[in-house]
């Protein structure tokens, strides 16, 4: 039989006994937030339900097991088995709920994720008389030119030698500053 004890606001602890095994939850939640902490130890096999106890900050646990009585502390989140009885008598015993299992958290369904919206188109970037462009992409610098991929029109892209302006196939001369472009590209 599985075991369940408020130990504050939004804090629960879940006891339940497998065999010899102890299984301890703890789980806290508030607003947008949930924890859990479970450890399994092994106790012996219960002969009597657990004993709960609030015990300064922390949870107290008395376990009457074939073997004898064992005794948990938890602090925070922190389970951990003791060696001596703890001070029972400081504290108030909390009341146990029978349960028929375990909690399991809800998952709340993950959203799945928007694909990227296409890049915009950057201009060219000119600094001096250097002048890259990146669809496709290109770079220029004075009379040395660089391209990977093909432009649109599958033809080669051409650049001002004087000012690195992109030149239309029939250009003679540049646009932007009005340097002669050689025909041979």
């Amino acid at each position: 039989m599985a075991y369940a004890c408020q130990i504050g606001p939004g804090q629960w602890i879940y006891l339940d006994s497998l065999g010899a095994e102890t299984v301890i939850t703890v789980a806290a939640s508030s607003a947008g937030q949930q924890q859990q902490s479970t450890s399994r130890l092994l106790t012996g096999t219960w002969t009597a339900a657990p004993i709960v106890v609030q015990v300064g900050a922390g949870v107290a646990i008395k376990l009457t097991t074939a073997e004898g009585s064992r005794y948990l502390q938890v602090q925070g989140s922190q389970i951990a088995e003791v060696a001596g009885v703890p001070t029972f008598d400081q504290g108030s015993v909390l009341p146990l709920q029978e349960n028929s299992e375990m909690p399991q958290a809800p998952l709340q369904p993950i959203q799945p994720i928007q694909p990227m919206q296409p890049m915009q188109p950057l201009p060219p970037l000119q600094m001096g008389n250097m002048q890259m462009s990146l669809n496709p992409m290109a770079m220029q610098m004075g009379n040395m030119a660089m391209q990977m991929g093909n432009n649109a029109a599958g033809t080669q892209q051409r650049f001002c030698t004087q000012c690195g302006q992109l030149l239309k196939p029939e250009d003679r001369f540049c646009g932007q500053c009005g340097h002669a472009v050689s025909q041979s590209g």
